[in-house]
């Protein structure tokens, strides 16, 4: 897990929201979870999936420990029951992971995001130490990709895009999250993990969440 603390700040739409920020305290066990599985999110965050309990992944294609956790987390979410829904929130520590966030969101916005176009670009800056952070190198990246480079040039620099870095940090504020990949559940509870020692365990306790979410 590569953990907040290790940086000065999140680098991108921070602004006066950072003077306070809510706590996600640590639950008692509850159920079969056992105590330090998960923490509760107090006051709940913010969810983007109406009628359905959102599980958010928090994670950085900067991260090792993401890359590690992208194979398990897409055979998991092929498997999603019809009231459950996951969305992908990449967050940056640093500046230098502002422009992966850029990356992510231009491909939310053109519906290219894929199992298979993840790993990709996971592999490129792990395996094959690409420079994805440059813009043109991550527009020539997904063009050879199938991706359309005027398309996605247009929406990595676009007005819009401000706003998406600044939305995605405040929702990490919202949950607090100390490091990546973490897992937000309904806006009410946080796991991951690091917090559980196992990335498959890491999704039993979201699994287990969801249930409880389900039961009121």
């Amino acid at each position: 897990m590569i953990k907040r603390r290790t940086f000065n700040t999140l680098a991108v739409g921070l602004g006066a929201a950072s003077a306070v920020l809510p706590v996600a305290v640590r639950a008692q066990a509850a159920g079969a979870l056992p105590a330090g599985s998960y923490a509760r999110v107090n006051p709940p965050a913010p969810t983007a999936s109406p009628g359905k309990i959102e599980v958010v992944e928090f994670f950085s294609y900067a991260c090792p420990h993401c890359h590690e956790f992208e194979p398990v987390l897409d055979a998991w979410a092929a498997k999603l029951p019809a009231d459950v829904a996951l969305r992908r929130v990449p967050i940056a520590f640093r500046s230098s992971w502002a422009p992966l966030q850029r990356l992510y969101f231009a491909l939310e916005g053109m519906n290219a995001v894929t199992p298979a176009l993840q790993q990709k670009i996971f592999d490129a800056l792990h395996k094959a130490h690409a420079r994805l952070d440059d813009p043109a190198v991550a527009a020539d990246f997904v063009a050879r990709n199938g991706v359309d480079r005027a398309k996605f040039t247009a929406l990595y620099s676009g007005f819009a895009m401000q706003g998406k870095l600044a939305a995605a940090n405040r929702l990490g504020q919202a949950y607090n999250i100390e490091g990546v990949p973490s897992l937000g559940v309904g806006g009410r509870f946080l796991t991951g993990p690091s917090m559980v020692g196992d990335n498959q365990k890491a999704l039993a306790v979201v699994d287990a969440l969801v249930a409880q979410l389900r039961k009121g």
